[in-house]
């Protein structure tokens, strides 16, 4: 991985985990509802990871997209000459 990619990767990560706090609320899971633990349950986290890959989805594919037609454009200027 290039060190763009790792550096996204951790800035959503640590996005991911802020707004899973913001979501914290008593009445459910096993972890008092002001503990860091609480945070952390599936109820919280899940939803954000499939937001976090539905976005990496998409960049992933512009990126190939973007990549075929630049080799496109090549392979058009090879024939010309």
């Amino acid at each position: 991985m290039k060190t763009h990619h790792v550096v996204r990767f951790l800035a959503a990560l640590g996005l991911a985990c802020a707004a899973a706090g913001a979501f914290a609320h008593a009445g459910h899971g096993l972890a008092a509802a002001d503990s860091p633990l609480h945070r952390l349950e599936a109820e919280h986290v899940l939803p954000l990871l499939a937001l976090a890959a539905a976005g990496y989805a998409f960049v992933a594919a512009r990126a190939r997209r973007r990549r075929r037609d630049e080799q496109q454009r090549r392979d058009a200027q090879d024939q010309q000459h």
